[in-house]
């Protein structure tokens, strides 16, 4: 207030009474807990963001005019499914539990013999995925630093792509590698501890790009369905979006509180999926780069996440041993499967 504390022979009334006669002087005094009160409605009214980079605000234009084609493809198809009888949908869906129950006797039958099986690396094998338009191709990523692809059934080894410097944990296929794609552009997309997402051709095995930006280990990768872009989850928080063409980084995402592992994109490609050991899942609409919807109710980290072809279904994984069905138009849990004894690592 600029007034000395005591003055001279001023005793505890006196000094008192002289704080009073200051105070009146300089109108009301706000207390702290209306101080803070008056900031956090200030703040509410005030939209936060970060300026995006012009690769961004194109990237978004592009996935709105591709996610609304596959969406409205999605609901005619689903319209005509509401148009079929009842005894033609029973036909549709025998036939497909036919072919379920045929696989399964199958399976009961024949565990005791492996139709293949092969070395993939010096360490443990920490991911393996077939080519999405070609079962005969398998990629496989292990924890001595490389990835590999195979013949299959045969299990011969095509080529092996070295280039990461720490365990290999994620990979994934380009949706059209091994059909339009070309083997000298981005087929394969690997993220490792070392923090880098590398990409990868089908004849070269070395990396065509190193993606860096992440600080810890990556822990997911994943193309988005147009093949234009990817997106990866971290242990430093966060997960990103890149342009496969560019290899440029067009979005830093934060929102979870702890390490984020699991990811992936709705069939649109107008969603993403995420979840964390905060044991949170998160759905973001990145063609405006917000949260529109929260999943709570795992008691532990969850592992893994995937959408359902209908649109509107959720799944996680978690390390609760539990799977979860969420259902996007009511924000809510429909279905918990406690089938297993340990962790759930993938869900499909």
């Amino acid at each position: 207030m600029g007034e000395p504390i005591c003055l001279f022979g001023e005793g505890p009334f006196e000094r008192r009474e002289r704080l009073k006669q200051l105070v009146a002087s300089r109108g009301p005094v706000i207390s702290q807990e209306e101080y803070s009160s008056s900031e956090e409605e200030n703040n509410a009214d005030e939209e936060f963001y970060t300026v995006g980079p012009k690769e961004l605000y194109d990237a978004r234009k592009f996935l709105v005019d591709y996610s609304l084609s596959r969406a409205r493809d999605r609901l005619s198809h689903a319209r005509e499914k509401t148009k079929m009888s009842t005894t033609q949908l029973k036909t549709e869906r025998y036939k497909l539990y036919s072919k379920l129950e045929v696989i399964h006797i199958v399976s009961i039958y024949e565990t005791t013999e492996s139709f293949a099986s092969q070395v993939g690396g010096d360490r443990a094998i920490s991911c393996c995925k077939f080519a999405p338009r070609n079962s005969s191709i398998l990629a496989t990523s292990s924890w001595d630093g490389t990835c590999s692809i195979w013949t299959n059934p045969e299990c011969k080894l095509k080529i092996t792509l070295r280039g990461h410097k720490d365990r290999v944990g994620t990979l994934d296929f380009h949706p059209l590698s091994f059909d339009s794609l070309s083997e000298n552009a981005a087929n394969l997309v690997s993220g490792s501890s070392d923090g880098i997402v590398n990409l990868w051709s089908l004849n070269r095995n070395e990396p065509l790009a190193e993606l860096k930006g992440h600080t810890l280990r990556v822990a997911t990768t994943c193309f988005h369905p147009s093949g234009r872009y990817i997106g990866s989850s971290s242990f430093d928080t966060s997960w990103r979006f890149w342009d496969v063409e560019t290899q440029q980084e067009l979005l830093l995402q934060e929102g979870h509180s702890k390490e984020v592992f699991a990811l992936g994109f709705h069939p649109d490609g107008s969603l993403c999926g995420t979840g964390g050991f905060d044991s949170v899942g998160r759905i973001w609409d990145i063609r405006v780069g917000k949260s529109i919807s929260t999943l709570k109710g795992h008691v532990k980290d969850i592992l893994c996440i995937n959408f359902s072809p209908n649109g509107y279904h959720v799944i996680t994984g978690s390390d609760d041993n539990t799977i979860k069905v969420w259902d996007l138009r009511q924000h809510k849990n429909i279905y918990t499967i406690p089938a297993h004894t340990s962790l759930i690592s993938c869900v499909k």
